[in-house]
């Protein structure tokens, strides 16, 4: 699994982002493309028609296109009732991309590396962040995600914020004394304070 992946998945379970299921319902008239109401879609699960899963309809075929999120099944009957079940994310890999480059940022204003992180357009880090960095990564994304939680917590990682603090102020604190108590293998930050580093 690339880092890119691995802080993603640790993002997603931080602001618990876990797949959903959806069922979509159609009537068929005369379009046979069927646009999905919940975008990030992971997999379509099945298909009916008129209650019959499609695997067991030999004449009926669909397919899915991501970049339109929508579902086009050929062999369908006028009057037809379609269900469309799929899970989905609530965020999309390009979103929580976006809060990775992010977070990469805050560590190169608020850290003392004097080597900055930075993210080519293969989507690779460089320097290669450490299990913890990329745990912190995550944090920060997730406190851009869900700014009010006062909680965050990763097997290698647990931080709690008083309610008062703002998001960037979280952030900074949260840097501040990541980089300050980096030697131990599991890290415990409770800032009661912001500025306590």
């Amino acid at each position: 699994m690339s880092v890119i992946s691995n802080i993603r998945n640790k993002i997603r379970n931080l602001v618990e982002d876990f797949p959903k299921s959806k069922t979509d319902p159609f009537l068929y008239t005369t379009n046979n493309v069927f646009a999905l109401s919940e975008n990030n879609t992971i997999a379509i699960t099945r298909v009916t028609i008129d209650g019959v899963n499609t695997d067991d309809l030999s004449a009926v075929d669909y397919t899915y296109d991501s970049t339109t999120n929508a579902v086009t099944i050929a062999g369908l009957s006028t009057n037809d009732v379609v269900q469309i079940i799929y899970s989905y994310y609530d965020y999309s890999t390009t979103e929580l991309d976006g809060y990775i480059e992010s977070s990469l940022d805050y560590l190169n204003i608020y850290s003392s590396n004097t080597d900055p992180f930075e993210i080519d357009s293969l989507q690779v880090i460089d320097p290669v962040p450490t299990l913890k960095e990329q745990a912190i990564v995550a944090v920060v994304a997730s406190i851009l995600i869900k700014p009010l939680y006062t909680r965050y917590s990763l097997p290698v990682l647990t931080v709690q914020f008083p309610e008062k603090l703002s998001k960037d102020e979280k952030i900074e604190a949260l840097i501040n004394n990541f980089y300050y108590d980096v030697n131990g293998s599991f890290i415990n930050i409770e800032i009661s304070d912001f500025g306590s580093a």
